[in-house]
């Protein structure tokens, strides 16, 4: 019976040399080769290399604020210090800083700071109501006018007063109300420089005079 012809005689030539190096040792007595050194590393070394890993690890997640992390608060205004949730309400609430207000009704160029404004403004035009009471069936144009609406029905008064414990459905009248105490007069009329509390008292003052 012919012996077949190995298609790969340098894999052939490899593996009997590892065969002859590795039985030169243990069969044929040939003499070994020195091998090189291996360093051999203990183990209280390996153990204390992997804490200062963890260490260092921990160290760099603290700094970038990770898990297990004091986190630095990064949506704090750097004008009035308030802290936002989130950076899209940072970036908002900034507009009231800079004045900018980005969105800008196509039909009177009104702007307001945020799209949700100019969403429910657009409804002056439309006439558009989505909003309507299950009780009495009045509409609104926002969702929460209707949220004060329904007040008007269960009687709730959420904001009061720390001063005289008046009670009001919606938080602007309980604002307008502190003014009360405070004296503050912001509405200022740019005709006669006369102020006052309220907005609409403002408005009806030039409407009477001027």
């Amino acid at each position: 019976m012919t012996r077949r012809k190995n298609k790969h005689p340098k894999r052939a030539e490899n593996a009997r040399t590892v065969v002859v190096v590795k039985s030169s040792v243990v069969e044929m007595g040939r003499e070994e080769e020195e091998e090189e050194p291996v360093l051999c590393v203990r183990i209280s070394d390996v153990v204390g290399g992997q804490v200062e890993n963890e260490k260092q690890e921990k160290k760099e997640l603290t700094s970038l604020g990770g898990k297990g992390a004091k986190r630095k608060r990064t949506n704090e205004c750097d004008v009035s210090g308030k802290k936002c949730d989130y950076p899209s309400k940072l970036v908002i609430h900034m507009r009231t800083h800079t004045g900018e207000k980005p969105f800008e009704c196509d039909l009177c160029e009104k702007s307001f700071r945020q799209a949700g404004n100019l969403k429910s403004h657009m409804r002056t035009h439309t006439g558009e109501k989505p909003f309507e009471c299950d009780l009495c069936e009045k509409s609104f144009r926002e969702a929460g006018t209707l949220k004060s609406h329904m007040r008007t029905h269960t009687g709730e008064k959420p904001f009061e007063c720390d001063l005289c414990e008046k009670s009001f459905r919606q938080a602007g009248n309980l604002k307008s109300h502190m003014r009360t105490h405070t004296g503050e007069k912001p509405f200022e009329c740019d005709l006669c420089e006369k102020r006052y509390r309220q907005r609409h008292a403002l408005h009806d003052h030039k409407r009477r005079c001027h």
